[in-house]
C-alpha cells in the first residue's frame, strides 16, 4: 500500500513540481484536465448511459464480448487521444515541443493514477474500510502505474507530433495503441486464467517501445 500510495499519490506531485520547475505547468494541467474530461466527465457517463438505458448494448455484450470488449477499447482511444489533439492544436498554440508532449503525458498519466488508484486508497485509509486487496496486488497495481505513466507519455507525443507535423499517421497511431492495450485488458482474461501477469507484462512491453521510438522522434523535431 506504501509503495502504492508512493506511486499514485507523491508521485504525481512531484511531477507536478517538476512542470512548475520548467515552467510548463500549464501544460501538465492541460494533460491532467485532458484526462478527467474525456474519461469521467464525457466517456464513462456515455458507456454507463448507453448501458442502462438500452438493451441492445447489454444483448451485444453477451452476444458478442470480443467485439464488445474491442468497440470499448476504441472508444477509450477515440476519447482520449482525440481529446490530447484538439487541447494541443486549440489551447495549447505556443507549447508544441518534444518537451512538452512529455509534460503533457505526466499530467495525463499523473491524475489517471491519482483517481484510479491513489484517491480510492486514501478513502479507504480515512475512513477505516477494508479494500479486500493483498498486498501483491497493491505492488502489482503500483508496478502497472508506472508503465501506464510512460505510456501515457509516449502517445502524448505521438499525437503532439502530429499537431507540430500536420501529419495525421501519428494520432491514428496512437489511437490504435491505446485500442490494443485497453482490449488487452478484456480479451486476455477471457483465454487465460489469471492472465494479470500477462496483461501486465503487455502493457509493459508496449509502453516502454512506445517511449523509446518517442525517443527517436525527438531527432529533428524542430524541422518537421
Amino acid at each position: 500500500m506504501i509503495v502504492s500510495l508512493f506511486v499514485t499519490v507523491f508521485l504525481p506531485v512531484v511531477m507536478l513540481l517538476y512542470s512548475l520547475k520548467v515552467k510548463k505547468t500549464k501544460v501538465f494541467l492541460w494533460g491532467s484536465l485532458t484526462f478527467i474530461v474525456s474519461q469521467p466527465l464525457l466517456r464513462i457517463p456515455l458507456i454507463t448511459f448507453l448501458s442502462s438505458n438500452f438493451l441492445s448494448v447489454n444483448q451485444f455484450q453477451v452476444q458478442y464480448p470480443i467485439a464488445y470488449v474491442l468497440l470499448i477499447a476504441l472508444s477509450a482511444g477515440l476519447f482520449e487521444e482525440v481529446g490530447r489533439y484538439l487541447v494541443m492544436t486549440f489551447v495549447l498554440k505556443k507549447n508544441r515541443s518534444w518537451n512538452d508532449g512529455v509534460i503533457f503525458g505526466l499530467g495525463h498519466g499523473g491524475v489517471e493514477a491519482f483517481l484510479l488508484v491513489g484517491l480510492p486508497i486514501m478513502l479507504a485509509l480515512f475512513s477505516g474500510a477494508s479494500m479486500g486487496v493483498s498486498n501483491s496486488d497493491f505492488l502489482l497495481g503500483a508496478v502497472e502505474r508506472v508503465f501506464a505513466i510512460i505510456l501515457h507519455v509516449g502517445l502524448s507525443v505521438l499525437v503532439m507530433k502530429t499537431v507540430k507535423s500536420n501529419k495525421k499517421r501519428y494520432v491514428i497511431f496512437a489511437i490504435f495503441i491505446h485500442t490494443v492495450i485497453d482490449s488487452m485488458v478484456g480479451i486476455i482474461p477471457m483465454f487465460v486464467s489469471n492472465g494479470v501477469i500477462m496483461i501486465e507484462v503487455t502493457l509493459a512491453i508496449v509502453s516502454l517501445l512506445l517511449f523509446l521510438y518517442a525517443i527517436f522522434l525527438r531527432k529533428g523535431w524542430e524541422l518537421s
